[in-house]
């Protein structure tokens, strides 16, 4: 569903990541790709069963902190360890957004982390998510991409082509 890589601070690696439908991401260290280095189970399935559904994640190289969305209505914070090999969840937060999250990413200091979706809007939540009231910013169409420079200039893109810029 998504793609990211990364360098790693712990290693010389390089990781690609994917995050897929059954609620895993994958890490595959770019030397040796034919298994993955990690296998990590981030979203788990409702208590009715339903299917559950990664779509989004974004993760920080030299801390190995990541988060990630998908069509249920958590955010869920994540800590790698390459060199065991592992990842483990460190958070899981109800947001309340019908739909989900389409999109993620961070800002460099972990203090905020953007999400976008289907809803036309991109929340801006103060992270560790310890309010449930991100400063929300609408749009005309869906939220399907997003960008945040080193200068705070968040670049949203939605469905009807359209990109915004916002000075956070």
């Amino acid at each position: 569903m998504a793609t990211c890589m990364r360098e790693t601070s712990e290693s010389s690696n390089s990781l690609v990541a994917g995050t897929y439908e059954s609620g895993h991401v994958l890490f595959w260290d770019v030397r040796q790709t034919h298994e993955p280095l990690i296998v990590a189970l981030v979203h788990e399935p409702s208590r009715d069963g339903s299917a559950v559904s990664g779509l989004c994640f974004d993760w920080q190289h030299d801390t190995c902190q990541g988060v990630a969305g998908g069509v249920d209505t958590q955010l869920v914070s994540f800590l790698l360890d390459v060199s065991r090999a592992q990842c483990r969840v460190t958070d899981r937060r109800v947001t309340g957004v019908k739909g989900g999250t389409a999109v993620v990413c961070h800002d460099g200091s972990w203090t905020r982390v953007i999400t976008g979706g289907w809803d036309h809007a991109t929340r801006v939540w103060s992270w560790p998510l310890t309010s449930v009231t991100p400063v929300t910013l609408k749009h005309s169409a869906s939220v399907t991409d997003l960008s945040l420079t080193r200068d705070q200039t968040l670049a949203v893109g939605t469905s009807d082509g359209h990109v915004t810029l916002w000075s956070l």
